[in-house]
């Protein structure tokens, strides 16, 4: 373009990571957030995190920043010419090859941007801002834990500290976002609780704010409102790691399970050092030794002195060849 100079310009990894993550927050911290605002927000904040994983690959070994090992060469690293390694590769490689531990709830914090950012580049969205802000803050202050940890000061520039400094004044406001919210919603999830109703933690959001009381579930933190079914897979999938695609793909764990109560496929096992069992549709819980397995439809039913549940002692008693 005329009157433009041309000079040439470059960024290091874990400097174009920082910005990114910094991009992200800028776009996403604006007074007025739009549609624009939080697609480049959730775009650039996820990629950011991703090229600080992979800056700390690339600590380990360069050549664990390809996709295909075995076709590392250090002159395709220099002028960017290849396939670089893809996210999950990347996580299996920090955890099995760097060992980097990062924890459950890490991990479900990351996956979730994730989703969100697959859906804002690929899908049509829905979100609230203070879901957005929730796992904004979340992700973020995971990102700077795991630079202060994995990523140690002494090897950066001025440039990166100065950004990261401008990472950790603008994620202060997200912070206080969170804190405020719950300032607000604190009694009115007391008086749910005090009413018998269970909380979960949100799919969208990550706080544990979900009302299930027999009625539409619903976030006090972020005001998403959910139908029963759908939450239950959801959140099987998110937080149990158990999702519809693997059961029928690879005959794994079903996700839900049909309510003894209420008869919907809405039972979800949702402890697993205390197992209990909830219902997301009519908020029945039990504790896992209370149900047990249905020996003809697999059911779980209220355990008794017999093997069936009532559905299929009934048919058989009316037809004992069934």
């Amino acid at each position: 373009m005329k009157g433009k100079v041309n000079t040439e310009f470059s960024y290091e990894l874990f400097e174009n990571g920082l910005d990114f993550i910094l991009s992200g927050l800028e776009n996403l911290g604006k007074k007025q957030l739009d549609k624009r605002a939080y697609k480049f927000g959730i775009l650039h904040l996820a990629a950011g995190i991703e090229l600080i994983f992979k800056e700390r690959l690339r600590r380990e070994h360069w050549s664990l920043l390809f996709e295909n090992i075995d076709k590392a060469h250090a002159a395709a690293l220099a002028n960017g010419d290849f396939k670089s390694v893809g996210f999950e590769s990347l996580v299996n490689r920090l955890a099995n090859i760097a060992k980097v531990c990062i924890a459950k709830n890490e991990s479900q914090t990351i996956n979730e941007l994730r989703k969100k950012r697959n859906k804002a580049q690929h899908f049509q969205i829905t979100d609230t801002p203070a879901a957005i802000e929730s796992v904004t803050a979340q992700a973020v202050s995971f990102a700077l834990d795991f630079i202060k940890k994995e990523l140690s000061q002494p090897k950066m520039n001025k440039q990166e500290l100065d950004t990261l400094e401008k990472i950790k004044n603008k994620l202060t406001d997200f912070k206080a976002f969170v804190d405020n919210r719950w300032n607000k919603i604190q009694s009115l999830l007391q008086k749910y609780k005090e009413d018998k109703a269970i909380v979960v933690d949100c799919v969208q959001c990550l706080q544990k704010a979900v009302i299930i009381n027999g009625e539409h579930p619903k976030c006090l933190f972020c005001n998403s409102e959910f139908k029963p079914l759908n939450l239950a897979s959801d959140w099987a999938s998110q937080f149990l790691g158990i999702s519809d695609y693997d059961h029928i793909k690879d005959g794994g764990p079903s996700p839900t399970m049909i309510c003894p109560s209420c008869k919907e496929e809405t039972l979800v096992e949702i402890g697993k050092h205390k197992a209990q069992w909830l219902c997301f549709n009519c908020a029945t819980s039990w504790e896992s030794g209370d149900l047990d397995t249905c020996t003809i439809c697999g059911n779980l039913f209220e355990m008794e002195e017999m093997t069936v549940c009532d559905n299929c002692f009934d048919k058989k008693i009316a037809d004992p060849n069934t």
